[in-house]
């Protein structure tokens, strides 16, 4: 999955979450694997799980009381139109990809594992568009997501 795709998915619900896998009788298990939640929850993988909370802590990005909304699409909508939204969306990005490691192959991504993806992530991102002077595929996300 690219980042486009993953953020198409992110906006619409449908990311397979372990609950919405239990919903569509995918899986039985409906719960966090990271961190025990009863449900795993888009909220609850990108924002409310522990680890997640962690990483937000990390990076000082939790500190806006818009943070804590409890609408999935909003939330995600709010963030990806920030003007700080690459490091929102590459940390969203890192977050489902630690997720899916731990469900799917069962390891576990410790915090700096984390970190150092965001920012290597981020220094590439910020390399390849804003030090090229190239619009940056976010531009183009404001007619996508509203």
């Amino acid at each position: 999955m690219d980042l486009k795709h993953f953020i198409w998915l992110a906006m619409h619900g449908n990311l397979s979450t372990n609950a919405f896998r239990a919903g569509r009788h995918l899986s039985s298990d409906s719960s966090c694997k990271r961190r025990g939640a009863s449900i795993e929850s888009l909220l609850h993988t990108f924002r409310d799980c522990p680890l997640s909370l962690a990483i937000w802590d990390a990076i000082l990005f939790n500190k806006d009381t818009n943070f804590n909304s409890q609408n999935f699409i909003w939330w995600f909508k709010h963030y990806a139109l920030d003007p700080n939204a690459n490091i929102f969306i590459i940390t969203c990005w890192v977050l489902w990809k630690a997720r899916n490691e731990k469900v799917f192959n069962g390891n576990d991504w410790v915090n700096w594992v984390c970190l150092g993806h965001i920012y290597y992530l981020h220094s590439k991102w910020w390399c390849t568009f804003l030090m090229m002077q190239l619009r940056s595929p976010l531009d183009r996300l404001n007619g996508f997501l509203l």
